[in-house]
């Protein structure tokens, strides 16, 4: 159980990272049980009595602790129905109160200030959005869609070259991610280099995300070629 314990806590999944406290518990539990006492004055030495404090501080923090991630992950399911019906200020609210030390991402690896950013997005507050979602790549830098929303937020500034570099980051973990591959083409396309900006998405068109952005970079390639058609003539 000893091995299980450090197995589960070096290279489980976050989802399983709980159970990990309760093997050890529970191997404590079990020595304590088949411990040999023989007699009275064994039971009262002090090692033994060191022992057992130490397995009840650490029982008692493990404790404390599981039950602050099961407290984060039932306010991240009130949190959730606050997003479902668009109830976005609500929504940061909650996950502000668990958003801690002991519980920093949700069962996915999502870290939770990316949900605070997103709240703050869809609540036009957009420096605060991005100040979380910068927060959230320090935790979990090769979250694709933590990436993708940092870049979004530098384009809408007009920093280009910044937002390109996330997007490719994002296209480095994930090449056919949809949201940063339409995301680098609008980069493209407002940078004035059309070809590329058609030629990413139109490589991977049959994804059937949105392609708004394919359309314009369609026209406006027609258009220069007629005019160049036009001019030779």
């Amino acid at each position: 159980l000893v091995i299980c314990f450090f197995v589960i806590s070096f290279f489980g999944y976050p989802l399983y990272r709980s159970y990990s406290p309760y093997l050890l518990m529970l191997a404590f539990a079990i020595i304590l049980v088949l411990y040999p006492a023989n007699n009275e004055l064994e039971r009262r030495s002090w090692l033994t009595k060191a022992i057992l404090f130490v397995i009840f501080i650490f029982c008692a923090a493990s404790t404390f602790l599981l039950w602050k991630r099961f407290d984060g992950e039932q306010n991240m399911r009130r949190a959730f129905q606050e997003q479902k019906y668009k109830h976005f200020e609500r929504m940061e609210k909650i996950v502000a109160g668990v958003d801690n030390y002991f519980f920093p991402i949700d069962l996915t690896a999502t870290p939770l200030k990316w949900y605070r950013g997103f709240a703050y997005h869809y609540s036009d507050r957009v420096d605060s959005a991005e100040f979380y979602f910068l927060q959230a790549e320090r935790i979990n830098p090769y979250h694709i869609q933590v990436l993708n929303d940092i870049g979004a937020c530098l384009e809408n500034k007009g920093n280009h070259i910044m937002a390109k570099e996330y997007f490719e980051k994002a296209l480095n973990i994930t090449p056919l991610f949809p949201s940063a591959v339409e995301n680098l083409a609008i980069v493209y396309f407002n940078n004035g280099e059309i070809e590329k900006s058609y030629n990413l998405i139109h490589r991977i068109n049959k994804s059937g995300f949105r392609r708004p952005i394919l359309k314009a970079a369609i026209s406006s390639i027609i258009e220069r070629n007629e005019n160049v058609l036009l001019n030779e003539f």
